[in-house]
């Protein structure tokens, strides 16, 4: 029996595992995925032609810009749809088009071979007044189905509600049994599946696209909310929308290239969402096309200089592979092949730009350049050339594994090279190999008279290679542990979280990886060993681990472990609050209200009201909130979680109650509730708080904690508070600031968030942090528009090095490189004593490809000693 449905939390799919049922999540197409899903797909529509067609639309898909789309499952299937209903017909060769081509077959009755609107009049019964409701909603059905995706996306209430209130208020007159037919109309688009008595769609990118149709059409021709859309479009979980609805505007004889002007004049997210654009195949003039790329290739190397940054240099290499095939032009493959293969770039530099120009090009030369390339075990760059590798071509998945084989055998089988290569063998799904290497290294670690007696795992002078291992710099025995556990093998993983558990000096993340280790292979068997280790251990240790087999599926030994710490161990809130969650998690409301009799402190007891609130105890959750909002001892933040819990924006009493509290109580008790009253029908109670708080010059740190909230909310209530708080810039209160300049950024108030960061940054030059975050948020705010003006502005200033270093990388993680490099080299020609930042500086500027401009700068420096070592640095 095969079971499918979207994915499940982990505690919610325990109960599976445990029972030994084999569970399965997909993953993105590589090459041969997406071979065995054409076969499989076209073997079903026709046995005989199955080969042919599967070998054609393989063939088409990797040929053009779905090459990327493919990937993804749904946009795979989608495709191949098209390819059976019309064979003849090309594919849509974008996301957004493929879309459109599959609403064609769900809406329109031609298109989807289907006669909906016979079968609706056939359910009619001949009623005269129901066929004609049938026809006219069938009529409407678009539009109906449009106005859903729009209301999914704003609301999470039924949609089947939504759309009989749409058809009340749309049709004079409704006749008995109307209901079943506009069920039957939507549920027969193919669009939305049954849930129960609602419906919801069949996949919320159906609702992103539909909705976006309708919102496409809704925006004038001069764009005048294009800031909130951009603010979506950098959001990952409204990206798709975003981008849908900035396409279909654009296409609507839309001057498209506004937005993309809007977007060169960010930084990097901004940068990243035009590219995205560009890869839906919309049409702007050929100079803003060339500063896309041009500003994308930029980001892979302002990144991929920096630390720990493959994520982000992945993914812009990633929108570059999604581009057109005519936007990625001769001159910018020979440059990426020129940075690919010139030994100066950074790692991930060199790695990106081999897959990207391999996969347009030759992608086996990009495979051989990878297997070739990968002679370190740098964890990072493994990973990246393996998922490239599996990628690239046919056999690279054999070939990938090769690899990681061979580099455990080079590297003399040391324990954390093992073990890091274990970890991504397993995260690349070579469970058979990883579970050999796995056993063979804990056989020798067994052997090994190094582990014994509670020390650490051996792993010699390679172990701070492992930095990039999930969740541990060092190889640790709970990371082997875990390990262990991912790769089956239980005997193995229960030796190494018993040396955890043995072990002194054990931390409560070390600690908690064996529990969960133990819970993996175990389960229930394994409980009565995590009980005895955890017993001696403190409390720190006792709240994780309660909270770990409360999501184990383990309530019994949870809700003891939580008892046994509150009878008889000092915890503290954060602990409290942690141990009562863990126990109403696990259904014991009854026993957190025998907690509520004792006496409780105010804090505890607003901890016990927002567990209890959740429970069929939510009236005891009311009076414990109660009780605590009048206790005289209640601070801001517990005054704010107790009204919480009490408050319904429904109910006026609830907001009246609220207010006259506040409003007896402390500054600080009025800016929590106006915070929770603001953005709710009570805007009105929360002003008569605010005016309060200003009249009275309340505490600056209250204002600007409000002032940054109602920002986020865009009130219109923040402006008397935000200029209070700007308005003290100048006055030591950096601090307090930075909160207000982080939300006006966040609703892209950029022009106000510029000139404030500019203050708050020239204001805080005797502090680096403070330096450091404004910087960077007027870096962020001022995107390339500003940068030159930044960068002159603060090298005016004679900062020290260390300084002009950390505006370079705020640049630079903004994939400004032109300023960042501009900020090295003042660093590589006046740096003054701090040698190593010099040294730095330079090391940048080399592995972004600028060598010939350090040496040219160091050149032009009078005749010093650290000028000519580090010129003689920079030529070795």
């Amino acid at each position: 029996m095969v079971i499918t449905t979207r994915p499940l939390p982990g505690n919610e799919l325990k109960p599976l595992e445990q029972a030994g049922v084999d569970i399965y999540a997909i993953q993105p197409f590589g090459r041969v995925e997406l071979e065995e899903f054409a076969r499989a797909w076209f073997r079903a529509q026709n046995p005989i032609t199955a080969m042919t067609s599967a070998e054609a639309f393989v063939r088409q898909v990797r040929d053009g810009r779905l090459r990327e789309l493919v990937r993804n499952p749904l946009l795979a299937t989608i495709a191949a749809i098209a390819k059976t209903l019309e064979p003849n017909r090309p594919l849509p060769n974008s996301r957004i088009d493929l879309y459109g081509r599959f609403m064609e077959y769900l809406l329109e009755d031609g298109a989807s071979r289907r006669d909906t609107l016979a079968e609706l009049r056939r359910s009619a019964g001949g009623r005269p007044e129901r066929q004609a409701l049938v026809e006219w909603l069938h009529q409407r059905r678009t539009e109906i189905i449009e106005q859903l995706a729009v209301h999914r996306l704003e609301s999470e209430s039924s949609l089947f509600e939504a759309a009989s209130a749409w058809a009340t208020e749309h049709h004079p007159y409704l006749p008995d049994g109307w209901q079943d037919d506009l069920r039957a109309l939507l549920a027969g688009t193919g669009v939305f599946v049954h849930t129960e008595d609602d419906i919801r769609f069949r996949h919320h990118s159906f609702a992103e696209f539909l909705a976006a149709r309708r919102r496409a059409g809704e925006i004038p021709a001069d764009f005048p909310d294009l800031d909130e859309w951009i603010k979506r479009g950098v959001a990952e979980g409204s990206r798709a929308f975003a981008l849908f609805t900035l396409v279909l505007w654009g296409r609507d004889r839309r001057d498209l290239g506004r937005v993309m002007s809007a977007l060169l004049a960010g930084t990097k997210p901004e940068v990243l969402l035009a590219g995205r654009l560009l890869a839906e195949g919309v049409e702007v003039d050929d100079a803003l096309t060339s500063a896309v790329v041009d500003r994308l290739v930029a980001l892979i190397l302002s990144n991929g200089v920096l630390p720990d940054k493959w994520d982000e240099v992945e993914e812009a290499g990633k929108v570059l592979l999604s581009m057109p095939p005519y936007v990625l032009t001769p001159p910018i493959l020979a440059r990426l092949r020129g940075l690919r293969d010139h030994p100066d770039p950074a790692e991930p530099i060199r790695v990106e730009c081999a897959v990207v120009v391999g996969a347009l090009e030759d992608p086996e030369v990009a495979a051989r350049w990878l297997e070739e390339f990968a002679v370190e075990v740098n964890p990072a760059m493994l990973n990246r050339s393996v998922a490239a590798l599996k990628d690239l071509v046919p056999d690279g998945v054999e070939r990938a594994e090769r690899l990681l084989t061979r580099l455990v055998a080079a590297n003399g089988q040391g324990y954390a090279i093992t073990l890091v290569i274990v970890s991504i063998m397993v995260d690349a799904g070579f469970t058979d190999a990883a579970t050999a290497l796995l056993r063979d290294l804990v056989r020798r670690l067994r052997a090994d008279p190094a582990t014994v007696d509670g020390r650490p795992l051996p792993a010699g002078p390679w172990a701070g290679r492992v930095a990039d291992l999930p969740g541990a710099s060092v190889p640790t025995w709970g990371a082997l542990a875990e390990l262990a556990g991912r790769c089956g093998c239980r005997d193995e993983s229960l030796w190494a979280a018993a040396k955890v558990f043995s072990a002194e000096g054990t931390t409560e993340v070390e600690f908690d990886r064996a529990v969960s280790a133990v819970l993996s292979v175990s389960g229930e068997e394994g409980v009565p060993t995590i009980m005895a280790a955890v017993a001696t251990k403190p409390a720190g240790y006792v709240v994780r681990t309660a909270e770990t087999l409360q999501q184990s599926l383990q309530p019994e030994a949870a809700v003891q472990l939580a008892r046994n710490l509150l009878e008889g161990s000092y915890v503290n809130t954060a602990q409290f609050r942690r141990v009562t969650s863990v126990i109403a998690d696990c259904n014991g409301g009854t026993e957190l209200l025998r907690l509520a009799e004792a006496g409780l402190s105010v804090e505890h007891r607003v901890s016990l009201a927002k567990a209890l609130s959740g429970t069929k105890h939510v009236q005891d959750a009311f009076r414990l909130a109660r009780s605590a909002m009048v206790d005289p001892a209640v601070d801001r933040w517990d005054f704010k979680d107790a009204i919480r819990v009490i408050f319904d924006p429904e109910d006026a009493s609830t907001a009246d109650e609220i207010y006259a509290v506040a409003r007896a109580r402390e500054p600080q008790h009025q800016a929590a509730a106006a915070a929770v009253l603001s953005g709710t029908n009570h805007e009105e109670l929360a002003q008569q708080l605010i005016k309060n708080l200003l009249d009275h010059l309340t505490d600056p740190d209250l204002l600007a904690d409000l002032a940054a909230g109602l920002i986020r909310q865009n009130s219109g209530q923040a402006g008397e508070l935000e200029a209070a708080v700007l308005g003290g810039f100048g006055h030591g209160q950096d601090h307090r600031q930075v909160r207000v300049v982080e939300a006006l950024i966040a609703v892209r108030r950029l022009d106000e968030a510029t000139n404030a960061a500019r203050l708050a940054t020239l204001n805080g030059l005797e502090d680096q942090f403070w330096f450091s975050h404004f910087v960077g948020a007027w870096v962020r705010a001022g995107g390339v528009v500003r940068a030159g003006e930044i960068v002159r502005e603060l090298l005016s200033r004679d900062l020290v090095a260390g300084y002009r270093m950390e505006m370079a990388e705020q640049l630079a993680g903004a994939g400004l490189l032109e300023s960042a490099v501009t900020v090295w080299l003042d660093v590589v020609r006046h740096h003054g004593e701090e040698v190593a930042e010099g040294l730095r500086a330079a090391s940048y500027l080399v592995k972004c490809g600028r060598r010939d401009d350090v040496v040219a700068v160091l050149d032009e420096v009078p005749d010093r000693p650290a000028a000519r070592r580090l010129r003689a640095w920079v030529m070795a």
